[in-house]
């Protein structure tokens, strides 16, 4: 098993691992030695791919050819080959807990659903729980106020929002309290009092 190997070689208590899909390895640093190494994961064979006394590699990534580190020592993250050779310093950086490299390489490709969609309001990207979608990997929504007619692309307007906007405040009163007491209107909201008979 991998974390058998793993636990009988170099690996210590602070250790990163990284995965090098590429070369099909994982990579991992020894923080009090300085070395970084890799282990094949179809021989298991471990290799010592950078070693420098100046150096001290707490994190390690990788990316395509390149092994990325952070040394605490020197604040900055530099990045060498796979053959431990082209050392260089590729960013000043202070305190730093996790490194990652962000590619368009190593994000999935994603689909914008909605691009040419034939919804009149809002596209709703919708999950899809099976490959090939045997249904609309989107759905159409309306807006407050709107509904969503039945062909399901296009919103018309709600006649019940319509009679609601055309209450007047002094239709409100009577629907609200039939005998009013006392009635504010504070910032579009009405506060009353219902009279007790």
């Amino acid at each position: 098993m991998l974390g058998d190997l793993l636990e009988s070689s170099t690996v210590e208590e602070n250790s990163h691992l990284a995965i090098d899909l590429l070369g099909n390895e994982i990579i991992w640093n020894e923080p009090k030695s300085g070395k970084i190494w890799a282990i094949d994961l179809k021989t298991n064979a471990t290799r010592l791919l950078f070693q420098n006394a100046g150096y001290r590699p707490s994190i390690v990534e990788v990316f395509a050819h390149s092994i990325y580190f952070y040394d605490g020592i020197q604040s900055a993250i530099f990045r060498v080959n796979k053959h431990g050779h082209s050392l260089e310093m590729v960013h000043q950086a202070k305190e730093v807990s996790s490194l990652r490299i962000l590619h368009d390489m190593t994000r999935p490709a994603w689909l914008n659903r909605c691009y040419t969609n034939p919804c009149s309001h809002l596209c709703l990207p919708a999950p899809l729980l099976e490959y090939p979608p045997r249904h609309p990997s989107f759905v159409c929504a309306c807006a407050d106020g709107w509904l969503l007619s039945e062909d399901g692309e296009t919103c018309r307007q709600s006649k019940q929002v319509l009679k609601k906007a055309m209450l007047s405040l002094t239709d409100a009163i009577p629907a609200l309290f039939s005998n009013p007491g006392s009635m504010d209107a504070f910032k579009h909201t009405l506060f009353g009092s219902q009279s007790r008979n």
